[in-house]
């Protein structure tokens, strides 16, 4: 067995320990069918690691990519957000300038209020009465119908002082 091996380091076994020997060679194969089971096993692990690996590389890029779109459009919706940021300033100023003017308007109407509740107390006002001189009029006999100016000429009617 020794000389099988090729020359190896091993020296033959002795003549009690050759049936044993069958034995331990017995074992020997059966460990070396073993081992080779084993590194089968490990191979078919190592590719299946491998086909992980290859797919988990797949979800990072795609996971990159998504990110890569997720900053581009984050970067989009802060452009507009700004944008609607300063429209919204705009709107608040004019809204501000808005309500200014209003607040002057309500407090002339309110002076004028005052103003004519005073007048109305003082009986001194006059009330002018308009009324539209038409074509059938007494004031105008001398215009015929289809001469009628087209805009209706205001005349006073009345004048005097009223009360309340």
């Amino acid at each position: 067995m020794g000389e099988a091996a090729g020359g190896s380091a091993v020296p033959p076994l002795p003549p009690s320990e050759a049936v044993g020997g069958q034995v331990n060679a017995l074992t020997v194969l059966a460990l070396l069918e073993k081992l080779v089971s084993m590194l089968e096993a490990v191979e078919g692990q190592q590719r299946q690691m491998e086909q992980r690996q290859r797919g988990l590389e797949g979800a990072v890029r795609g996971i990159q990519g998504d990110l890569g779109k997720l900053c581009r459009s984050h970067g989009a919706t802060g452009e507009a957000v700004e944008k609607l940021l300063e429209k919204s300033r705009k709107v608040c100023a004019h809204t501000r300038a808005v309500r200014e003017r209003l607040e002057r308007q309500c407090d002339q109407v309110r002076r004028l209020e005052q103003h004519h509740a005073q007048l109305l107390r003082r009986d001194r006002f006059k009330v002018l009465i308009f009324q539209v001189r038409g074509p059938n009029t007494t004031l105008a006999p001398h215009i015929p119908p289809t001469q009628a100016p087209t805009p209706p000429e205001l005349t006073p009617k009345l004048e005097g002082r009223t009360h309340f």
